[in-house]
Order: structure tokens, then sequence, then C-alpha cells
């Protein structure tokens, strides 16, 4: 199923306009069914001369974070019970360690901000060039980054394609994936735009890590299939697969190690590139299907989707089996999956009451993030229904880039939209 037809979520109930800052990002720590607020700011343990209960609200501001605060001083009479409860503070939060959470999530509309449109798919192989696809009024839709802004770019293929992915592995060369009518429709980034290329087969995913090895994953004949570029041609490789499967999803750290999800009926379907071949691996999950797989390290491993019920589904892969994660929220829809270039991973989609989600995970805990969207009336931050469906890491940082859509309160129509956790350019 095409992955555009998730994004219209139930617009979120409305929140008091006086108990948060409509511009700042709210951010939960979630080590297991009990969520605290995350810190602001990693902190050094100190000793205490005084009980002091400091009470801070962090607010984000375009480029610039702000902090306000509160501070409540116990009585001297206190000053010889602060010595004892300073060693008890320091034991305990020194225990834990110290995150700062990203409070600098912020949007970035396309260039003439296109109505009706959604984004389905991210590349950011260079930090002067990217690609987004999606649709755009039922029809292929294209963005080109510049550094500086996201453009409208014209694409070689019908107008009923629609698009699910794209992957580039230098700022010079790109891939798109879709399909139309049940054939499959690729376009190729070179010399500055966009041209056809022929393939055969039902391409859902597409994972380019040079210009000349690259992999398409999707379906073909009804069963789950595989295709790699070897720089000149896309050659079929045979796939571990049974009848009624299909991958949505394919990732490769290099030119030994790479996989693929998706499903095969009612189960799961993970695939594994090693020794020169596809073997199906088993994963946790019995039922569900697999939509995103990112190959993060060696011996690491990622994937996300949904179990029969609809709740979240996210599975790790640490060298030796696949276990499940618990979700960074109980009810919700993940799209995207990234690592986060600092040992971490992100995960991406919507909550239950359609606000747009992104969790980070370190140290075997979640910090969700709620980025904001346009309110109605203009560009200030606000909250409003969104979907993140796609992510995808600067190569050697780590700044991501998210993409989605989000809606406005009595609009039928999505938004175009992406997101970056790097400051507003000065």
């Amino acid at each position: 199923m095409p992955l555009l037809r998730r994004n219209h979520a139930a617009p979120p109930r409305k929140t008091r306009r006086d108990a948060t800052p409509r511009d700042a990002t709210t951010s939960t720590r979630l080590t297991g069914p009990t969520a605290t607020t995350a810190p602001t700011e990693p902190t050094e343990p100190t000793t205490l001369t005084a009980l002091t209960v400091r009470t801070e609200l962090t607010v984000n501001i375009g480029p610039a974070v702000t902090t306000g605060s509160t501070t409540f001083t116990a009585p001297p009479a206190l000053a010889a019970f602060t010595a004892v409860f300073a060693t008890v503070l320091t034991a305990v939060f020194t225990a834990v360690p110290a995150y700062a959470e990203c409070h600098c999530w912020r949007f970035v509309r396309p260039e003439g901000r296109p109505p009706d449109a959604v984004l389905t798919g991210i590349t950011t192989p260079a930090a002067r060039a990217a690609w987004a696809v999606g649709q755009k009024g039922g029809a292929p839709f294209a963005l080109a980054w510049n550094g500086a802004r996201w453009t409208e770019t014209a694409l070689p293929v019908p107008a009923g394609t629609t698009l699910e992915g794209v992957s580039a592995a230098t700022a010079r060369d790109a891939w798109a994936v879709g399909a139309s009518g049940g054939t499959a429709r690729l376009a190729r980034w070179t010399d500055g735009r966009w041209t056809p290329a022929s393939f055969a087969g039902t391409p859902r995913a597409v994972d380019a890590r040079t210009p000349t090895d690259a992999w398409i994953a999707g379906s073909a004949g009804h069963r789950a299939a595989l295709w790699r570029w070897d720089g000149s041609r896309w050659t079929p490789v045979p796939v571990d697969a049974p009848a009624g499967s299909e991958l949505a999803a394919v990732s490769a750290r290099s030119a030994d190690d790479a996989w693929a999800a998706g499903h095969a009926g009612s189960r799961p379907l993970l695939l594994r590139w090693a020794g020169g071949r596809w073997s199906a691996v088993a994963g946790s999950a019995r039922e569900g299907t697999l939509t995103v797989v990112a190959a993060t390290g060696p011996g690491d491993a990622w994937t996300v989707g949904a179990t029969p019920s609809g709740t979240p589904l996210v599975e790790r892969w640490d060298g030796r089996a696949w276990t499940a994660v618990p979700a960074p929220v109980p009810h919700g829809r993940l799209h995207a999956v990234a690592p986060d270039g600092r040992g971490g991973v992100w995960v991406a989609g919507e909550d239950a009451t359609g606000r747009p989600l992104l969790a980070r995970r370190t140290g075997g805990a979640w910090d969700v993030s709620r980025p904001a969207v346009p309110d109605p009336s203009g560009d200030d931050p606000g909250d409003g229904a969104a979907s993140v469906t796609s992510l995808a890491l600067l190569p050697g940082t780590a700044k991501v880039t998210a993409a989605g859509s989000y809606g406005r309160p009595g609009d039928p129509l999505r938004h175009a939209i992406t997101w970056t956790n790097t400051p507003r350019p000065r």
C-alpha cells in the first residue's frame, strides 16, 4: 500500500495556548512506562551549601534557545541537612546519563509553498544537495535542495505515478522510484536534471550507496524481489522469499552488508545480504508489516512497522538476533528510521492524536520531540496535525532532515514540509 495513504491523520485535540509557549518544543524522556521531563542540558555534580529547587522552561525561538528559571532557597536552618542531601542528590543524578534533547527542530517549507502536496521520501548526500519526493495534487512531485531552499523540479514520469523512494550517493547522482498502473517508474538525477530509466518490476524503495552500487526493493510476480545497480544496469538478484511477499525497504551499509524489510502475508519479512546472497532472518515479531529498515553500523540495524492491531513495531539487530524494542509511544504510526550520527537512532511518524513525532534512542531510552508546524495565521510555529514520513542523515554529521506533510484546522488539503535539527542560518 502506498505510504501516501497513511498521511491523513486526524486533527489533534486543542491545547491551551496559555499553558505552554506556542513555539516551545515538547521533549519527554521515556525509559519504560514512566515519562519524565528531559533535562535541557548536562550538568556537573556539585556540593550544595543551601537547599535549592530550580524550575526551568526551555523555549525554542528560531535558532535561539532561551531559558527562564525560578529559584527557591531554603531557610538557613536547613543548611546542616543540605550537606547530607547533596550527597544523595549527587549519587542519584550522576547515575543517570545526562542528555540534552534537541530543542531546535524547525520547519522549512518548499519554495512557493505548493498546496495539496505530501512528501514520502528524502535523501541528503551533501550539505548543499538533497532531494525529496512525493505527490502534489495526484501527480508526482520532486524537490531539490541547494543549501538554502527547496525548489520543485520536473520529473520525466507519467502524471499518475506514485513516488515512494529517493536515494543519492553523491551530490550529483540520485535515484527516485515509483509506479503507475502496475508499471515501474524510475528517474535518475544527473547533470542537474531528472532523466527516465528503464526497469522491470514493482519498486518500493531504493538505497544508493555509491554511484556504482545501489539496491531497489519491491516485488515481481507477487513475490519479494531485489535488484542491484552496477553503474550501467539494474540486475535482479535471487531472493529467498515466499509467494505473496513484498519488500518495502532496503538499506546497505557496505557492498557485503545490507538489509531488506517487508512482509510475507501477515508475517514480517527480513532479508540480509551477506556472503553474496540474500537470506531470510527471523525477527522477533510473529505478525506485522515492516515498512522501513536502516543498517546503522557494524552488527547494528533497526526496523519499524506495525502489528496487525496497528500499534507501532520496533526491532533491533544486535549482530546476533532481532529483538523487540518498546516503541516511543504506545499508539500511533512509525514511518521512518535513521541513524543519528552519534551512535543512536531516530524514528519518526505521528502519534495517536495526529501530531508529528520524532524520537531519538540513546542509552536504552527514548527522547521524544514534537516538532512545530506553521500555525494557521502564517509562519509562526504552532501545534497541528502532521506526519513525518522520511528521515535522512547528512553523512559525517549529526544533522538529520525529516520530510512529511501537515494540515491546518479546517483545511482538507495536506501541505509538504521538511524539518531540520540544525539552527537557522544567520
